[in-house]
């Protein structure tokens, strides 16, 4: 990993294109709720490719006139990236197996290897966070990305005389 600084708002600019398309296609309203100023250290190649995967995700298991969304927040000690959709939703016998790789649910389109959400845990991981979902079957899933801050950097800034 080859980490560096990125503004969230420019990660999501560059990834959009193919993931508007595909929100058209699909009739899914995309919505990105983004603050200004939201810095990530990531290696934005990688980091790029596990939000992209996610989002994906989301749309291809919402159903037309659904949305999915996009939103973040950030302080001192953590960015959090929330992916959330109103679509099929996985059910609660899936969950614990949704991140394993070629582990399809109930509801994966015929196409689908099974490798998008493993990989796109695999980086977030590599980048010392964490990926969490949370899922009803007819109401939609979450998934909350969590990239912790260096707490060492921040505390020297925050108690230096």
């Amino acid at each position: 990993m080859k980490e560096e600084k990125a503004d969230l708002n420019e990660v999501i600019m560059d990834i959009s294109e193919p993931i508007v398309i595909m929100a058209e296609v699909a009739e899914v309203e995309y919505i990105c709720n983004i603050p200004e100023g939201v810095e990530l250290k990531v290696d934005t190649h990688w980091f790029k490719e596990a939000l992209s995967n996610i989002i994906k995700n989301s749309i291809e298991h919402t159903d037309a006139g659904g949305f999915v969304k996009v939103s973040a927040a950030q302080n001192n000690l953590r960015t959090t990236i929330v992916i959330e959709d109103n679509g099929k939703g996985i059910g609660k016998e899936h969950l614990p197996h949704i991140f394993e790789r070629f582990y399809k649910a109930g509801n994966s389109s015929y196409d689908s290897v099974g490798i998008c959400l493993a990989i796109a845990r695999q980086i977030i991981h590599a980048h010392d966070g964490k990926i969490e979902v949370e899922s009803e079957v007819g109401k939609g899933t979450k998934f909350t990305v969590t990239l912790y801050r260096n707490v060492f950097s921040f505390v020297l800034t925050t108690f230096a005389v």
